[in-house]
């Protein structure tokens, strides 16, 4: 099948525009990864206290949050969460857009990572406190 270098091109610069709308808008130099390309998600002056407790009001996406916590970085199918990956890949969204997390683009994979330094300087110890809250008890640390 022949492909026209108009279609190439065309391609080329829609790429390219899609990846600096994306890195532009997902803050490159912030991830401290030049070579990776970011989903969009609110600068960190912007983030809203109000917009960060609705995302982590919802119990699957405090244990996303555990999770990405313990893990560091992970993927919707990656997490061990009790709803399908269409479902965990929602809530990555949703945290995402909020600001609790940041997800960037590799290959056909869309790994997530808390954004703990932003949300610790706009909201000190909230994202702390809700992962502190979150940790089920250990079996030492249950009454008995």
């Amino acid at each position: 099948m022949a492909v026209s270098a108009e279609a190439v091109t065309t391609k080329a610069l829609v790429t390219k525009a899609v990846a600096t709308e994306t890195v532009a808008v997902g803050g490159v130099g912030a991830m401290n990864d030049p070579g990776s390309t970011w989903l969009p998600q609110p600068d960190p002056a912007d983030l809203d206290v109000g917009a960060v407790l609705q995302a982590l009001a919802d119990p699957v996406r405090r244990q996303i949050v555990a999770l990405l916590a313990a893990v560091g970085e992970a993927t919707c199918t990656s997490l061990d969460v009790p709803v399908k990956v269409s479902t965990v890949s929602h809530h990555l969204k949703v945290l995402r857009e909020s600001g609790v997390v940041s997800t960037r683009i590799d290959g056909n994979s869309r790994p997530s990572r808390l954004r703990h330094e932003d949300l610790e300087r706009r909201f000190p110890g909230l994202l702390t406190s809700i992962i502190n809250a979150t940790r089920p008890a250990s079996a030492a640390d249950r009454p008995d």
